[in-house]
């Protein structure tokens, strides 16, 4: 019975075009038996029954591999090297080829903890995606450190799930079982901006290894588990040629590594020259070309598919110390010197007429589960998409902060106060025409249907819609943000760019410069959720400028002085 179910699920295979119809159909047959192909092999030269409830289960996945859904999101698994990794759809399935990528990095990484005493490898692995390069260095090469920088939050969840799992393994637990005290992983895994994160350990890196999105816009792939379920973001890498990314990484990779560490990158097989020009034209921030000579070389066909070229620069004991945010010590010749690091991408928004891309970066930041940071008409604030758990969390992480402080959301338009607030006093509604847009926070009680996790709110949301043109052409984009002020709790407000910049560094995605904030004071902020309207924070907008409109309560007591203040969605240190 099982014999003639593979030979059915083959020829279904087949006459839909999968590419390796036989071990597709064995793969998924062992998967819905629970077992290994060795097994299922053993099973079928028995001439073992498939129960009916197997078999029924084996025709679903044989009618969707047909569909050309990728096997891996079928069985939920791919394999790379000795690994088994956790995939699905959100995160690009790693392929074969970059296996021999991540052998560049492991040799590296092997021949250069060989050579100190005590000291592991520093492997950087950027555009990490499932984590599996970056996990094949950490078990592969003992006492390596290993960092993995993914921006988009479903890759990321991928990557977590995939590190927990390699952690609870390299400590001896059951990775199905979740321990009470988590092990200690065996990969730094960094939620940001490949191009600009990490900025701590500049220098001192000793492979940057990289699988970036490199595909050009023209080059829609033929095979449809590829167009159809690989997510876009991780096969396109911008730019008329696809190198737009590869670019960035490159960028981030001079930075990152030490004179001497080797860089890795993989790339189409038509870029081959292209990559080796992008490398050899990279520049350290004298201007001086930050690579040696950049090397093609093969996968296991023989196909020209990684760029490798090695970091200039004097060979010295030890590594690079980091300075100050903002800058750091790295060799030069004999000596060390004191250079810029750009430890953030900062966006012109000054001017509607040239801000679009900054606003497509900022908007394709927050779609991704990133952080930007926008100008207000008080302060700076730091914006998360609201319904996005992961990123809001990220936000109050970035903030120092806990979820019993959580962020307000500033919305585009009045409309949609509607939408997110519920039993909305008269008053209420008299305060939000008579001052927004502008410097005004109103609480209000929370739509119940709403699908989001702000912190611990009580049921209650601060809403603002902010009177400045950059902020609200991303909000019109975005929808509803979460946002607070840009500065870390209990440090003073950001004013300008600058100061967020220094404040929040690379846990921010994309910073868009807006200028000096207009107020410099940050919004005031009314609760209208009990019987009567309160001030819980006196800002931008006076209480006699509140009283003009409505009745509003004064403020008797802060915070700090009343502890029985109950969370109302907003904190002092909010924008």
């Amino acid at each position: 019975m099982s014999e003639q179910l593979l030979k059915w699920a083959y020829e279904e295979l087949a006459d839909a075009g999968v590419g390796s119809p036989e071990a597709d159909a064995e793969v998924l047959l062992a998967h819905a038996l629970g077992v290994g192909r060795g097994e299922l092999r053993r099973l079928v030269v028995l001439g073992r029954e498939v129960p009916d409830d197997v078999a029924g289960a084996f025709s679903g996945l044989v009618a969707r591999r047909a569909a050309r859904e990728p096997l891996q999101h079928l069985t939920g698994v791919a394999p790379f090297r000795h690994l088994e990794l956790a995939v699905g759809p959100g995160v690009f399935v790693p392929r074969p080829e970059t296996e021999e990528v991540a052998q560049a990095a492991i040799d590296e990484a092997a021949r250069v903890t060989g050579e100190r005493d005590g000291s592991g490898a520093v492997v950087v692995d950027l555009c990490t995606g499932t984590g599996a390069i970056a996990l094949a260095v950490a078990t592969e090469v003992p006492g390596a450190r290993v960092h993995a920088v993914e921006l988009d939050k479903d890759a990321h969840a991928w990557a977590e799930r995939n590190v927990d799992a390699m952690s609870a393994a390299a400590a001896g637990l059951d990775p199905a079982i979740t321990p009470e005290t988590p092990p200690e992983r065996i990969v730094r895994l960094v939620k940001g901006d490949a191009r600009t994160a990490l900025y701590g350990i500049d220098g001192t890196a000793d492979v940057v290894v990289s699988n970036p999105p490199y595909v050009p816009p023209d080059a829609v792939p033929v095979d449809p588990e590829v167009a159809q379920h690989d997510p876009a973001v991780a096969l396109y890498g911008l730019g008329p040629d696809g190198l737009e990314v590869p670019r960035g990484i490159t960028a981030a990779a001079a930075r990152l590594l030490r004179p001497g560490g080797l860089y890795v990158m993989e790339h189409a097989e038509v870029q081959a020259e292209a990559a080796r020009e992008m490398v050899a034209a990279a520049r350290d921030v004298e201007g001086r070309p930050a690579f040696g000579e950049p090397e093609t070389r093969m996968d296991l066909t023989g196909r020209p598919r990684m760029v490798v070229a090695r970091r200039l620069g004097p060979e010295r004991s030890g590594v690079p110390v980091t300075g100050d945010e903002g800058t750091a010590w790295v060799p030069d010749r004999e000596r060390l010197v004191r250079v810029s690091v750009p430890v953030h991408p900062v966006l012109d928004a000054t001017d509607p007429q040239t801000w679009g891309p900054a606003i497509d970066e900022a908007v394709n930041a927050i779609s991704r589960g990133g952080l930007v940071v926008l100008p207000t008409d008080t302060v700076y604030g730091i914006a998360a998409d609201a319904f996005d758990e992961a990123a809001v969390a990220a936000l109050l992480a970035a903030k120092g902060r806990g979820r019993q402080m959580p962020p307000p959301v500033l919305v585009g338009e009045v409309a949609t106060l509607d939408g997110l607030a519920t039993d909305v006093p008269d008053d209420a509604r008299r305060l939000v025409e008579a001052f927004w847009p502008g410097g005004f926070t109103i609480i209000l009680r929370a739509q119940p249907s709403l699908r989001w996790d702000l912190g611990d709110t009580g049921g209650t949301v601060a809403l603002r819609m902010p009177d400045h043109p950059a902020a609200l052409a991303l909000l019109k984009r975005t929808g509803p943000l979460a946002v607070s002020s840009a500065n870390k709790s209990g440090s003073p407000a950001a004013s300008d760019v600058d100061d967020a910049a220094r404040q929040l560094g690379d846990a921010v995605a994309v910073y868009l410069d807006g200028g000096t904030a207009p107020g410099g004071v940050a919004s005031t902020i009314v609760d209208a959720t009990g019987p009567t309207l309160r001030i819980v924070r006196e800002g931008a907008v006076t209480l006699e400028a509140l009283r003009e409109v409505a009745d509003v309560e004064g403020r008797q007591t802060s915070p700090e002085d009343d502890p029985s203040e109950p969370s109302t969605g907003a904190a002092e240190d909010d924008e």
